[in-house]
């Protein structure tokens, strides 16, 4: 049998996840390389399979046998029988976690499932979760928009990050993309870490920030913020006040008994 690791996704959610009854299986897998992993963000979804029918009655298959294993292989549980020329099945999960699939061919010879050492030939994560993305837009002394940001996420898909600004004050409806170096935001397994000072045309009043990124599984998470901007009078006020602040005399003063 071949099985089809492609899947299209259902648009709805459905109830919670109910296998048939189970039927365990603890053989531990053989090491070997793992299929690659897919991504959904539904609860719900239709898997695909095709059966390569045998040339005579005995292997003519009759069922396919779905398992499932949700502790990465270590035990399997039958999911789903379904008829050979199905086609797909349905699969739905009751929490974000990551699936294991196998499917076994029954034929009319072999009435009973193999028993053998179980092998992955899908392996999903159900991450219905949207990336956890913390920014902080902030003006710094010079008057410089001043940007600092996380995200993490089990799926991220980390060069989806796009952040731009557009002049609030100008009438100007056009978005500038944020360019960021390695340096400015640094990716790792953990998620990103980033950090970026915009340089901004001379009289810039106000701007408008959106920042947006998306893991594998396709949530997004978004973010926007409307900085206004001190202007050269602002800034020259700010530098008077701070040298008229009188100094201390001695930084090592005790406090007086109230």
């Amino acid at each position: 049998m071949r099985f089809s690791l492609q899947f299209a996704l259902l648009t709805s959610l459905a109830g919670a996840f109910a296998p048939p009854a189970e039927a365990q299986f603890s053989q531990p897998a053989k090491e070997r390389k793992l299929p690659p992993a897919f991504a959904t963000g539904k609860r719900e979804i239709q898997i695909p399979f095709s059966v390569t029918q045998g040339t005579t009655p005995e292997t003519q298959a009759i069922r396919v046998d779905v398992l499932i294993s949700v502790d990465h292989g270590r035990n399997w549980t039958k999911y789903a029988e379904v008829a050979p020329d199905a086609a797909k099945f349905r699969f739905t999960a009751n929490k974000d976690m990551e699936v294991w699939f196998l499917t076994q061919t029954i034929t009319a010879k072999e009435t009973r499932p193999k028993d053998d050492v179980k092998w992955p030939q899908l392996r999903l994560i159900v991450d219905t979760q949207k990336p956890d993305l913390k920014m902080t837009a902030l003006v710094n002394p010079r008057g410089e928009p001043e940007l600092s940001w996380t995200v993490t996420d089990a799926t991220l898909n980390a060069p989806s990050l796009k952040m731009e600004y557009q002049d609030a004050a100008g009438g100007d409806d056009n978005w500038n993309p944020v360019e960021l170096s390695a340096k400015e935001n640094f990716v790792s397994p953990a998620g990103i870490v980033g950090k970026k000072t915009l340089a901004l045309p001379a009289g810039t009043k106000a701007i408008n920030l959106r920042a947006e990124v998306a893991d594998v599984a396709g949530n997004r998470a978004v973010f926007s913020q409307h900085l206004t901007l001190p202007t050269e009078q602002d800034l020259a006020a700010a530098e008077r006040r701070e040298k008229s602040q009188p100094q201390l005399a001695d930084a090592s003063a005790r406090h007086w008994p109230d």
